[in-house]
């Protein structure tokens, strides 16, 4: 019960729901639904019917809802979203925004000196993996000629001994593509915005033949190593910027960011829901795709894309993805109109 500990009295203060109220709240929510009591305060359900709860996605649902909500897709649909050098040669291909590649796959064997410490820095992915996982970034310090080898949660490495023994350790373990680090566009930097690179999370849904955009987040690299990343709101069809409400946020530096981004318009909106409609018809059997993309100094990039996607960060302001879904599809066409999600 730590998390009605831990929120119970702001609650309170700002919607007068007794602790009590709370309390039964949350193990209603566990005991009827088989859901973690956490989502009782991420989803604001607090503020919902009980009869409404079921209308939410919830994590541990994520696998099955995918599954049941888009139809057996092809192996090559399958291939696209899940292996990173299929995905950035098939975005080629079509003329796609991608990260341009330094060396293309690692399998074994000893990491390439002279491409590691070329005064460039360097992020490294897996071919297949997602969410950033096994993920880390070798950073070049003008400032001193040095080199720093950086994973979200672990020990910074410095020594180049170090660092070749980390990376040659990885790529005795999986496949990765290795890429030019991007840093935010000057879009970004106007507005005082000084962070590691921020990544636009879009969904797109195909309906009748035509693909659309449902819903998207902005996410804001804080805290060492970038280990504590922040979500905005973006309203899908125009691109402006929206805080999420009750975000846990006390640092007055993420508060001002947040204040920096909140209620601004990124720009080539349009263009980017150009391309990832383009990037959808890559797979045109797969009914919903979230798209991993950035506003970079090397312009609009498109990341990767996953059938997977999560579903959490989305409804973090109260909003039923499961009754928008399912009245955009039952009418034949995804509108925002309908429900008002961000």
């Amino acid at each position: 019960m730590t998390c009605w500990l831990r929120n119970r009295k702001q609650i309170q203060d700002e919607y007068h729901i007794t602790y009590l109220k709370q309390f039964l709240g949350v193990l209603k929510h566990a005991l009827l639904h088989s859901v973690p009591p956490r989502f009782y305060y991420r989803y604001q359900l607090y503020l919902n019917n009980k009869h409404q709860w079921p209308d939410f996605i919830y994590t541990h649902e994520l696998p099955a809802w995918h599954q049941a909500f888009s139809q057996q897709f092809s192996a090559e649909s399958r291939a696209f979203l899940t292996d990173k050098k299929f995905f950035a040669e098939k975005l080629q291909l079509a003329d796609l925004p991608s990260v341009p590649q330094v060396e293309k796959t690692f399998i074994d064997g000893k990491p390439n000196e002279s491409i590691l410490f070329q005064k460039k820095s360097l992020f490294f992915k897996p071919i297949n993996g997602s969410r950033k996982q096994n993920c880390f970034v070798l950073n070049y310090i003008k400032n001193g000629d040095k080199y720093r080898l950086e994973q979200p949660n672990t020990q910074t490495l410095t020594s180049a001994d170090c660092i070749q023994s980390f990376i040659q350790g990885q790529l005795s373990k999986r496949s990765y593509l290795i890429q030019h680090l991007l840093k935010n566009s000057a879009w970004f930097t106007s507005l005082g915005v000084d962070t590691d690179l921020i990544v636009i999370r879009l969904i797109t849904g195909r309906t009748k033949g035509d693909v659309y955009p449902l819903c998207a987040v902005l996410e804001l690299p804080t805290g060492k190593n970038n280990s504590r990343i922040i979500p905005m709101y973006i309203n899908a069809n125009t691109g402006k910027i929206d805080k999420i409400k009750r975000l846990p946020i006390k640092d007055s530096t993420i508060k001002n960011l947040l204040n920096l981004l909140n209620e601004k318009r990124l720009p080539d909106w349009e263009s980017i829901k150009a391309f990832t409609k383009a990037a959808h018809n890559i797979c045109p059997d797969v009914r919903t795709v979230g798209w991993d993309l950035a506003i970079s100094d090397q312009g609009i990039v498109l990341l990767e894309g996953n059938f997977n996607w999560g579903v959490e960060v989305h409804q973090l302001n109260s909003t039923k993805l499961m009754d928008y879904f399912l009245t955009a599809f039952e009418n034949n066409k995804l509108t925002l109109k309908e429900i008002d999600i961000p």
